[in-house]
């Protein structure tokens, strides 16, 4: 905790005036970690004994909160450190909002909740003037969150990091239709926030921004959700709850079109995605170079001929740049196709396997690391269904011939065996962090409950059929 006490006015006391910072072991904390358009939240309950705390006497109380998984609890080395906590545990930085003390017979508890650093820039209004177009958008944004008061007066401030993988990255200049050479700024949009001004910079990069501690980190979203380290939970092993939520009967196929209307040309620019898209995305993504089709139904009941699936359109403000807008699209295509498959799983383990090592062993990851976009994969291997993951292993001939067996002896007649062995063998497994809430109590131990979205990659060879 980083606390300021009350002064009352008296600015002459040295002690009253100093910042003073300490640790306390919190009895009950919760750690929401929220989209990164929203301030991730805290709430703690403190025992009266450990922090003897009256609202009266405190003006503000900064918040970093730990986490960590001591193992062995009966190890002499293994005490906790509180006068300087590990910085690598750290999972929140932000203040408090409300506090509360509760004293009774009963009970003798202090309530904090509060939220991150996102709020400094979500509670102010932009006041900053005209935007200067010539510097890359990474130094723009930069200037942005230097001018924050709070931000300003830290003593370590905010920096911005760079995670795109573009660098450098290019000016606003480049992005703004509205560019005047001899001005070179652009005037911010009246009743904004701070938060407000970096997002619009973001989304006309086709970028995002997020709080993450005490850094604002850009990033492309394929680089936020990459799969290659997916963590591994398995509903039988370390899983103690596990939901899934599907909308059926939703029309799966669909293409995108964004649009933008550039005044100063008198012209509307259009992208369609996939079928613009650049060739990175395209290999990421696993799609050809053409629109997504639908397959379609004659009136006497027989397959008829592949048509173009529904345009999507979104209208775009102010972007001049056909390639901007192509990337813009791709982040849409990306957003939209996430929204199938949606679930909820907790977990009172504090590591899960991530990815092989040397020698091919599964390495560890520490849940208290996990943030939005975190690609994690599921399995059932519970009752009945024991041993249903490793049928998906290997070619997919392969795969069909060991889920039509497994359905067969489940007594699933052979053709609607055949049918959703080759159905269970379209789809991924992949999912990624949508939300996650952390919850360590002295009475009831750690969870981590997670809320993850699916994304449904199209097979190339299937041109992006459903």
């Amino acid at each position: 905790m980083r606390v300021t006490l009350e002064n009352l006015g008296d600015a002459t006391d040295p002690l009253l005036n100093k910042l003073h910072v300490f640790s306390v072991v919190a009895r009950r904390m919760r750690v929401s970690i929220n989209d990164y358009t929203e301030a991730d939240t805290f709430n703690c309950e403190i025992d009266f004994k450990n922090f003897p705390f009256d609202p009266r006497s405190i003006r503000s109380v900064g918040v970093t909160v730990h986490i960590e998984d001591k193992k062995k609890l009966f190890k002499t080395t293994n005490a906790l450190n509180l006068i300087n906590p590990d910085p690598d545990n750290a999972i929140f930085v932000g203040f408090a909002d409300e506090d509360k003390i509760q004293l009774s017979e009963e009970t003798r508890t202090v309530r904090l909740e509060g939220r991150d650093q996102t709020s400094y820039f979500i509670d102010r209004e932009y006041t900053g003037g005209p935007i200067p177009l010539s510097k890359p958008v990474d130094q723009v944004i930069q200037d942005l969150v230097n001018l924050v008061p709070e931000v300003a007066n830290s003593p370590n401030g905010i920096i911005v990091e760079n995670r795109t993988g573009i660098d450098p990255l290019p000016t606003l200049a480049k992005l703004a239709p509205d560019f005047s050479s001899k001005a070179g700024t652009k005037n911010g949009r009246p009743r904004r926030t701070f938060w407000d001004q970096i997002q619009a910079i973001v989304e006309r990069a086709g970028l995002i921004a997020y709080i993450e501690l005490d850094k604002l980190v850009l990033s492309k979203p394929r680089n936020l959700y990459k799969r290659e380290k997916a963590k591994l939970f398995v509903y039988g092993e370390n899983l103690k709850e596990l939901e899934f939520d599907r909308k059926l009967g939703r029309q799966k196929g669909f293409n995108i079109r964004v649009v933008s209307l550039v005044p100063e040309r008198k012209e509307v620019l259009d992208a369609k995605i996939p079928e613009e898209a650049s060739d990175e995305f395209l290999t990421q993504m696993g799609l050809p170079k053409k629109r997504i089709q639908v397959e379609t139904v004659n009136a006497n009941g027989e397959k008829g001929e592949p048509k173009d699936a529904p345009f999507i359109t979104f209208r775009v403000r102010d972007v001049a740049n056909k390639e901007q807008l192509i990337s813009i699209g791709e982040k849409v295509f990306e957003e939209v196709g996430r929204q199938q498959i949606q679930g909820k799983l907790t977990t009172k383990e504090m590591q899960v396997c991530e990815d092989n090592g040397p020698g091919n062993e599964r390495r560890l990851f520490n849940i208290a690391k996990a943030r939005i976009g975190m690609p994690i994969e599921i399995d059932i291997d519970q009752g009945d269904l024991r041993g249903l993951p490793s049928l998906f292993k290997g070619k997919v001939k392969e795969r069909e011939a060991r889920i039509k067996k497994f359905l067969i002896e489940r007594c699933y007649q052979e053709e609607i065996a055949v049918a959703y062995a080759k159905a269970l063998t379209k789809f991924d497994t992949p999912f990624f962090t949508k939300a996650i809430e952390f919850e360590l109590s002295q009475d009831t131990g750690f969870s981590a409950s997670i809320d993850f979205l699916n994304f449904i990659e199209l097979p190339q060879n299937l041109a992006g059929a459903t």
